[in-house]
């Protein structure tokens, strides 16, 4: 803050606020943290559903425990065939019998 009337005072620079910044002009309630987390988990999730080759593995592990909570054997399946495209044996590069 500086003194427009004394000459003297120079404009000083303070530290800026602690944390993340705030979204809409204002700190988010937990309630608004929450609804964003699981919309964005929902978003993830739908998209290993429609698209597995372009989910991220994270994404593919959550479809993959929801779909065997669900007793949903072919979304299992599928799952599983996209990591094991992503993650290959590694006995095969290792020399394994």
């Amino acid at each position: 803050m500086r003194d427009e009337k004394d000459p003297g005072t120079i404009e000083m620079r303070l530290p800026g606020r602690r944390g993340r910044k705030p979204v809409k002009g204002h700190a988010m309630t937990s309630a608004e943290r929450s609804r964003r987390y699981r919309q964005r988990r929902g978003e993830r999730q739908s998209m290993a559903i429609e698209a597995p080759g372009s989910a991220s593995n994270a994404a593919l592990l959550e479809e993959l425990k929801s779909s065997m909570t669900a007793g949903d054997g072919d979304a299992v399946h599928r799952v599983l065939r996209e990591l094991g495209k992503r993650f290959p044996k590694a006995g095969k590069a290792h020399g394994a019998r």
